[in-house]
């Protein structure tokens, strides 16, 4: 039996600003997967039974905090 992978979101810390699209992307999911990943920020609606996040800081430049999120991704024993 194969096992599924995990989907992974990098998504920015925007606590003054509502992250909708993850709303959408999470709604139109149709691949097989073992759950979702979200790392970097949280919106407080976020479901941390359904989905697995990995906070990270991102308070440098966009190159810089998607190698940190990257490097969160490949260090957690956690991520399929």
């Amino acid at each position: 039996m194969t096992s599924l992978p995990d989907v992974v979101i990098p998504l920015r810390a925007e606590p003054d600003r509502e992250p909708s699209s993850l709303r959408y992307v999470l709604r139109a999911l149709t691949i097989p997967h073992r759950r979702v990943v979200i790392v970097g920020g949280r919106p407080p609606w976020l479901n941390t039974n359904a989905a697995l996040h990995l906070p990270t800081r991102q308070d440098s430049h966009p190159w810089t905090n998607v190698g940190v999120a990257l490097t969160t991704i490949l260090d957690s024993d956690e991520v399929a």
